[in-house]
């Protein structure tokens, strides 16, 4: 077999067991405390060895990693500018948001409430990062000393709600969620226009 159809056999292969070994993850949270997930586990459900897990991960909690970095670098997609200045709009990040969290929402519940806060705080990270490059909500000056505290203070109530609406400690639908998560945010951010 030539050099570069075995490379290409070989990354397809690499690709394949990721996917299997996320999967299987993903199947025993639904079934077990994350916490309590084992690599046996993880290779016994999707049928690799233990070798092939670790030539891509180190560990367990590096699977759940890179779940994480795969739906943030998928929300910062979602939450790509628009072209027109007027729609960005807390109303159009807000629908944005909610709009992925519906596409999936068992999948997300799984991740937000599993992973003892580290999915939340590298979402808060992407909102704040986004919006210091201006790339949110247009008009809003949420920099300087007291900006950057109130888009803190801003990012860390909405991720708050989200998390608490996963956990089932809101009772109100994600749009409903969405709603009330807007009209405690609007005025907050008038004044910083």
């Amino acid at each position: 077999m030539p050099e570069k159809s075995r490379g290409k056999a070989e990354y397809r292969s690499a690709v394949r067991s990721r996917r299997m070994i996320k999967k299987a993850f993903l199947e025993l949270m639904h079934e077990k405390d994350p916490k309590k997930i084992t690599v046996t586990d993880i290779v016994n459900r999707c049928g690799l060895n233990r070798g092939t897990f670790y030539a891509h991960y180190a560990n367990v909690g590096a699977v759940l990693e890179q779940i994480e970095n795969e739906l943030i670098a998928a929300i910062e997609e979602t939450l790509s500018p628009p072209n027109d200045e007027h729609e960005r709009t807390l109303a159009f990040f807000l629908k944005r948001i909610t709009g992925l969290l519906k596409s999936d929402v068992e999948f997300y519940r799984l991740v937000v409430t599993c992973d003892g806060g580290g999915f939340a705080e590298k979402f808060c990270d992407l909102v704040l990062e986004k919006q210091r490059r201006g790339e949110l909500l247009s008009g809003a000056n949420l920099n300087g000393r007291t900006g950057d505290a109130a888009a803190r203070f801003i990012v860390g109530g909405f991720v708050s709600l989200y998390i608490d609406w996963f956990k089932g400690k809101t009772d109100c639908t994600l749009d409903e969620l969405c709603e009330i998560v807007e009209e405690l945010l609007s005025p907050a951010l008038e004044r910083f226009k």
